[in-house]
C-alpha cells in the first residue's frame, strides 16, 4: 500500500509541470521519482508528450497529487506549492465520503471495484 495521505486535484501551467517532471527524472534512484500515466519522455529531445502532445508552456494542466508532493516537501520539488497551482481541489479533512480524503482508501475501493 502507499503511504497516507490526500489526493489533490491542480490545475498547473505546462512550464511548471515541466519543472515537476524534470525534477522527477533527476530524482530517479534517489526517492522523490513521480509515477505518471499517458506522459512520455523523449531523452534525445529533451521534451515531454502529454496524451501524444508536446507539452505547451502556457496550457493549463489537471493533474492528481498526493498532498505531500504538492506541499513542496519532496527534495528538488519545493517549488511545487499551492502558489504555484492556477487551481487546487482537495478534501475536507476527515470527510471519509470524499475518497480522495486518503489514498489508502482510494486504492482499496478501486480494488474492490476490480472484483465487479
Amino acid at each position: 500500500m502507499p503511504f497516507g495521505g490526500a489526493i489533490f486535484e491542480i490545475d498547473i501551467k505546462g512550464k511548471v509541470l515541466r519543472r515537476v517532471l524534470d525534477a522527477g527524472l533527476e530524482n530517479y534512484g534517489s526517492g522523490g521519482y513521480l509515477q505518471w500515466h499517458n506522459i512520455e519522455y523523449q531523452k534525445a529531445g529533451t521534451t515531454w508528450k502529454i496524451n501524444g502532445y508536446p507539452l505547451l508552456d502556457d496550457k493549463t494542466y489537471h493533474i492528481a497529487s498526493s498532498d505531500y508532493l504538492a506541499n513542496g516537501r519532496e527534495e528538488r520539488l519545493e517549488f511545487f506549492n499551492e502558489k504555484n497551482f492556477v487551481k487546487l481541489d482537495k478534501p475536507v479533512k476527515g470527510d471519509t465520503t470524499d475518497l480522495r480524503e486518503d489514498v489508502r482508501r482510494a486504492v482499496v475501493n478501486y480494488m474492490k471495484s476490480l472484483k465487479n
